[in-house]
C-alpha cells in the first residue's frame, strides 16, 4: 500500500481556493487510505523529499513552489523508483504577480521557472478546469499529462437552504475573492462609484492582506467615493459562512482577469443567484446569458459596466434572472468533495 502526501507552503492562516481543495481533498481520503496533508517550508522541500527517497508513496506538489524553487533542484529526486511525484496547479504563482511586490525581471524568471517545471519533468499534472488545460496545451504541454478535477461542494451546507427570489432596493450584492490585481475588485468599485449608493449594498469577502498596496487603494476609492454606508470588507471567513453570504444576496459579481475554475461562482450559480462576470475560468459551464446572468469578455468592460448599471437601476430584470437563476440551480451538476477526492485517488493510484 502506498502512501498519498500533498504538500504545500505553510497557509498562515491563509484561505483561498486552492488551499480548500487541498484541504478537503485529504480530509476526504483519509477515511479511504493512507493520505495526509503536509505543510512544508519552500527551504526545507528538497530536504523533505530527500528523507522520503525510500518510501513508497505519491507525492503532490501545490505549484506555489515553483515560485521559489528551480526545477534542477527536483531532478535528481525524481529518479526514485518507490516515489511519484505528481503537480497540482491551481494556477502558476505567476498569475498574481504584479507591479506592487515585483519587478519585469523577476516576473520573467519566475514564468521561466514555471514552463521549467512543467515541460521538463514530463511529470502528471492535476489542474481543477478545463479551461486552464487548454491553456496549458496552447503552450505546448502534452494533453495527456494533465488530468482535470474540479473542487467539490459543500452539499452538507447547501440541503434545505434557498435564495429568497425576491429582489428590493438596496439590492444585495456581493463578490468573493481575495483583494488582489488579479481580482480586479477595482474596476468593480469604479462602476459602483456611477450608481446611487441608496440602490446598493455590497459586500467584498476576501483576504485583505494579500495586496496591501492594491487593499489600500481600494479603501481609498470607497471613502472618496461616498459609498462607505453602502460598501462592506469581510476578510477571511469560513467557507461555510461565505456560503451563507451568497444564499443572502441577490447577485454576484466578478471582475477577476483569471481563473482555473472560479469556485465561488460556481457555488453562487449552484444556489440560484444571478452572475454578472468577465468570462474567465469555467464560468461559461454554469452562467447562461440572459438566463440566469451574463458573461461579458474581459476586453469589453463597458459592457460590463452597462450591464450592471441595468440590473441595479431595473428590478424586475433582476427579479427575472433570479427566478431564472434559481430554476437553472437546479440543472447545475457539481462534484462533491467526496467525487472529486475519488477521482483524485484514482488518478495516484494509475502510477503504480
Amino acid at each position: 500500500m502506498f502512501e498519498i502526501e500533498v504538500l504545500q507552503p505553510p497557509r498562515n492562516n491563509l484561505q483561498s481556493g486552492g488551499y480548500l481543495f487541498n484541504y478537503k481533498i485529504t480530509q476526504n481520503l483519509k477515511k479511504k487510505c493512507s493520505c495526509r496533508l503536509v505543510e512544508i517550508e519552500n527551504k526545507d522541500l528538497v530536504k523533505y523529499l530527500s528523507k522520503r527517497a525510500k518510501n513508497k508513496s505519491v507525492i503532490i506538489l501545490d505549484s506555489i513552489y515553483l515560485k521559489y524553487i528551480d526545477y534542477s533542484e527536483i531532478e535528481p529526486l525524481l529518479k526514485g523508483r518507490n516515489r511519484r511525484i505528481m503537480l497540482l496547479l491551481h494556477l502558476l504563482p505567476s498569475a498574481d504577480l504584479n507591479k506592487e511586490n515585483s519587478t519585469l525581471t523577476l516576473k520573467r524568471i519566475i514564468q521561466s521557472r514555471e514552463l521549467d517545471w512543467i515541460k521538463k519533468s514530463n511529470l502528471v499534472i492535476i489542474v481543477t478546469g478545463k479551461n486552464y488545460k487548454k491553456e496549458l496545451v496552447k503552450k505546448g504541454v502534452c494533453p495527456s499529462r494533465i488530468k482535470v478535477i474540479y473542487p467539490g461542494q459543500e452539499t452538507k451546507i447547501l440541503k434545505n437552504k434557498e435564495v429568497s427570489n425576491r429582489v428590493k432596493h438596496p439590492v444585495r450584492g456581493v463578490t468573493v475573492g481575495s483583494i488582489c490585481p488579479r481580482k480586479n475588485q477595482i474596476l468593480l468599485l469604479e462602476i459602483l462609484r456611477k450608481i446611487k449608493p441608496e440602490l446598493y449594498e455590497w459586500t467584498f469577502i476576501g483576504n485583505m492582506d494579500i495586496s496591501p498596496k492594491y487593499t489600500k487603494k481600494l479603501i481609498h476609492i470607497v471613502k472618496k467615493g461616498k459609498m462607505k454606508n453602502s460598501i462592506f470588507f469581510k476578510d477571511q471567513i469560513h467557507h461555510s459562512k461565505v456560503i451563507e453570504n451568497l444564499l443572502q444576496s441577490d447577485l454576484y459579481v466578478s471582475t477577476s482577469v483569471q481563473e482555473s475554475y472560479g469556485i465561488s461562482v460556481a457555488e453562487a450559480c449552484s444556489v440560484g443567484l444571478p452572475v454578472l462576470s468577465l468570462n474567465t475560468g469555467d464560468f461559461s459551464y454554469w452562467v447562461q446569458n440572459n438566463k440566469n446572468g451574463y458573461l461579458i469578455d474581459q476586453e469589453n468592460t463597458k459592457e460590463l459596466e452597462n450591464k450592471i448599471l441595468a440590473v441595479l437601476a431595473d428590478l424586475n430584470l433582476l427579479n427575472q434572472l433570479k427566478i431564472s437563476s434559481i430554476k437553472l440551480s437546479k440543472e447545475i451538476s457539481i462534484p462533491t468533495w467526496e467525487q472529486s477526492s475519488s477521482k483524485f485517488e484514482k488518478i495516484c493510484c494509475s502510477l503504480y
